[in-house]
């Protein structure tokens, strides 16, 4: 019933007109290989052109050959992944590690090595979540990394704001992976930013619509694990600018805490400030002033990059995606932190 659905939202947009040829690179996989950078037709205010074929491209089930093919591609990486880990665990000796037999009801977050913004959250029963998708052009390098991972599907898809560095590339999540709820800020900037236009697209066109984010709300993931989202604007209306308008993340295991800060500061920080927002790991996309990281108090920030202007309290770990994706394993208490070294 879906296809036909799809094949008559695609009859109407033919009989309407598309309304541009803009083009933007979603990757698209099929079950024995994964093919870089495939162009397909972004029209501004219309749903996109979405197949038989494609659908039954996106399945719960990633075969065999696509993991051999990547693990293949990716062998490099993984012995980086594996001697980068182990310098890791013993030069952060000051933050407890934890042990063999916890891992398994662990939750872990990767903060993954992209052009933009995107991070991965697996919690200890198998769920997965996302926020944001990077790039446009980083598609093809995040749809790899997640296979890699062995994921299939997503429960929560969110974005920070419109920006094309955090949502450029969540068409390649809505398009390859098989999902449950994605959600996207309430302020519509689709006539500015092709990514985030294409990602509203296909979620609707794959029947996973993108929820609006209108007010602050806390999402209970599971036992002992919720992800809380605080919104800087009010009834739709903009502060200005994505950066101003940016969604705030805070995901609380046990004992354990992470607030995603994306683009937040200023004028959309005043908005939320006094919203409890201190937490053990800090993630921030660009430079943010001492008295945001005073506020949430860290004991380990993850920066993008490290500049001469990044502030590095004394006393806090710091850690940057110049190292490589950064990967961060809690047990809800303590904090194993590794990073793979770049490519």
């Amino acid at each position: 019933m879906r296809k036909f659905v799809i094949l008559a939202l695609v009859i109407a947009i033919l009989v309407a007109g598309c309304a541009g040829n803009e083009t933007i690179k979603v990757v698209r996989i099929n079950r024995t290989n994964v093919t870089a950078n495939v162009t397909v037709p972004a029209p501004q205010n219309t749903t996109p052109n979405v197949t038989a074929n494609i659908s039954s491209n996106i399945s719960a089930n990633i075969s065999a050959n696509i993991s051999s093919n990547i693990s293949a591609n990716l062998s490099s990486n993984s012995s980086n992944l594996t001697a980068n880990t182990t310098s890791n665990e013993t030069e952060n000796s000051s933050v407890p590690a934890a042990t063999n037999s916890e891992r398994v009801r662990n939750l872990t977050v990767d903060f993954i090595d992209l052009g933009g913004n995107s991070i991965l959250i697996r919690t200890p029963t198998k769920k997965n979540i996302i926020i944001d998708g990077g790039k446009n052009n980083d598609g093809l390098r995040l749809v790899k990394y997640l296979l890699a991972k062995g994921i299939s599907k997503f429960e929560y898809i969110f974005d920070s704001n419109a920006d094309s560095a955090n949502s450029g590339a969540l068409s390649s999540i809505i398009f390859n992976f098989n999902n449950s709820q994605s959600y996207a800020t309430a302020i519509d900037y689709s006539t500015a930013y092709t990514g985030f236009r294409s990602y509203r697209n296909y979620a609707k066109a794959y029947s996973y619509p993108s929820i609006p984010m209108t007010e602050s709300r806390v999402f209970d993931i599971e036992d002992g694990l919720k992800l809380s989202a605080f919104v800087p604007y009010e009834e739709g209306m903009s502060n200005g600018n994505p950066a101003n308008d940016t969604i705030v993340y805070k995901l609380e295991f046990e004992d354990a805490s992470f607030l995603f800060l994306g683009d937040c500061r200023d004028v959309c920080w005043d908005q939320i400030k006094n919203s409890g927002l201190d937490a053990d790991v800090l993630s921030v996309h660009g430079y943010v002033p001492e008295d945001i990281i005073s506020a949430v108090s860290p004991k380990i920030i993850v920066y993008d990059n490290l500049t001469k202007d990044s502030i590095k309290p004394e006393g806090v770990k710091i850690y940057s995606k110049e190292q490589g994706t950064v990967m961060i394993m809690s047990d809800g208490s303590k904090y194993l932190i590794s990073t793979t070294g770049k490519a």
